[in-house]
């Protein structure tokens, strides 16, 4: 096939290698998580004399007897696909969650897609309007309203299961947690209703109550901003020094020759392209620069089983925290035998949660992003001395291989 040639058929696969990392590893972690939660918990209640219900646990657990009991080839067979199967359509479903809340609501809406950070999108809006970046207000509430939304829930989730705990031992500990999670909880609903109705107020506000509710948030934006998002921004700025060069601008050269190339070579002006500042070099790079193109598909590869397996341990550390506090009774203090450890399973997913997710945000901006506006760059420079340079590249690399 010639390289200007293009078969669709090619590109499409029911199944690959991809699908193992991106959707089965997640879904099987969090089918083990889920299965050792419930074990973990059986056993401790056990050792008290209390009936424990594993739902999950007790499905595979006779499942598995029942190969070992009874040896069968296909029903061995049989039981290996249906958790394939499970794991699989499990790992979609985990994906779907990962894409929607870290993909859109923490990455895009909260701290802006890295295009924007590596090329400066963000200070040229600002300067656009007439303003200094740190005091550009529209933007910079924007994102501040959603790290706040993706927060403060988590903080209010957390105070509330720590709530039993620190109430069994009688100290102002058990006045504490109760009324940080209200806290968290009247923040969470600030901002939610204040989300919902805010187009509302812009668009009554001609009326004089509406207008006075505008112009007093107008004044006071950057507080609110403030309080919105300090909870997030105080746990970034902790790991402010590994985090933050990661959100610096490309290096001015670079910057200049990326800017100078995608004018010429798509013919756009590049302040006016929004997001196809990354597929438009994606395109490009996967159409000429084959090498480069699998370097970043291995990127992407990690860094979406990266935020698959973090959402995989966030949901096990929901299961297992539902499942201690269905059995601690209202009000009332954690049975006897709740002890230390299992107080600390939940919390122990949520470090493997964030671990995983710092991982996925380090590759997906620090390698894949940046290494794709450097590709570009270095492609378009070798095609300008080789202009037959890539014209197999379709031929040679799949997106599935």
């Amino acid at each position: 096939m010639s390289g200007d040639a293009f078969e669709p058929k090619r590109l499409t696969a029911p199944f690959s290698v991809s699908d193992v990392f991106v959707y089965i590893i997640p879904g099987a972690v969090l089918l083990l998580s889920v299965f050792f939660t419930e074990q973990f918990l059986k056993e401790r209640a056990q050792a008290e004399n209390v009936q424990f219900i594993t739902p999950f646990g007790q499905m595979l657990w006779t499942w598995g007897m029942q190969v070992v009991a009874e040896p069968s080839l296909l029903y061995a067979v049989a039981l290996l696909l249906v958790l394939i199967t499970v794991t699989y359509v499990g790992g979609h479903l985990v994906s779907s969650i990962s894409s929607f809340f870290v993909d859109r609501l923490l990455v895009h809406h909260g701290l802006q897609y890295p295009y924007t950070l590596f090329l400066g999108r963000r200070k040229d809006a600002a300067e656009a309007a007439g303003e200094k970046w740190k005091f550009f207000k529209p933007i910079r509430a924007k994102e501040a309203f959603y790290r706040g939304l993706f927060s403060w829930p988590l903080a209010m989730c957390f105070f509330w299961y720590c709530t039993p705990w620190f109430r069994s031992k009688g100290d102002w500990l058990g006045n504490i947690a109760p009324a940080a999670a209200g806290v968290c909880f009247a923040v969470t609903v600030f901002l939610a209703v204040g989300k919902v109705g805010w187009h509302e107020v812009q668009r009554r506000r001609a009326n004089w109550f509406f207008g006075f509710l505008a112009d007093f948030y107008d004044r006071r934006r950057l507080r609110l901003m403030w309080i919105a998002a300090g909870l997030y921004d105080l746990c970034h700025n902790t790991f402010s020094s590994v985090l933050s060069p990661l959100r610096e601008p490309l290096a001015p050269g670079l910057l200049e020759e990326y800017t100078k190339r995608f004018r010429r070579e798509f013919k756009i002006e590049p302040s006016t392209v929004g997001s196809l500042h990354f597929w438009f070099p994606y395109a490009y790079v996967m159409r000429y620069g084959q090498d480069f193109y699998r370097l970043l598909l291995m990127w992407h590869y990690q860094y979406e089983m990266a935020r698959n397996i973090a959402t995989s341990f966030f949901l096990a550390a929901i299961y297992s925290a539902w499942l201690i506090l269905y059995r601690i009774p209202g009000g009332g203090a954690p049975p006897h035998w709740m002890g230390g450890s299992v107080f600390w399973l939940p919390l122990v997913f949520g470090i493997f949660s964030t671990i995983m997710l710092s991982r996925y945000y380090y590759i997906y901006v620090c390698y894949f992003n940046r290494s794709l506006f450097r590709a570009f760059v270095f492609v378009h420079q070798q095609r300008d001395k080789d202009p037959t340079i890539g014209h197999s590249a379709l031929d040679e690399i799949l997106p599935y291989d």
